[in-house]
């Protein structure tokens, strides 16, 4: 490891990078969080079990593999047990 580089790492617990409010620049958005130290993402699929919001979190881990995890939320305590 060099002078320039740093020993932390930054993890996000809980994104939600998915989104249609990222469609415009997602790729970017995840650039700039691995620039600033950002070594995963769990992107946290919610909603509606229908709704595709997984699958979505899901697609977007596989994309982007060495950077994002994808995760579905229990949407009840029940399905956290």
């Amino acid at each position: 490891m060099n002078a320039n580089e740093s020993m932390t790492q930054f993890i996000d617990s809980h994104c939600h990078i998915d989104g249609p409010e990222y469609d415009a620049d997602r790729d970017e958005v995840i650039a700039r969080a691995r620039e600033a130290g950002v070594t995963t993402m769990l992107n946290v699929g919610t909603g509606d079990p229908h709704s595709g919001a997984f699958e979505r979190a899901v697609e977007l881990a596989e994309k982007h593999n060495e950077d994002l995890r994808g995760r579905r939320r229990p949407s009840s305590r029940r399905e956290a047990v």
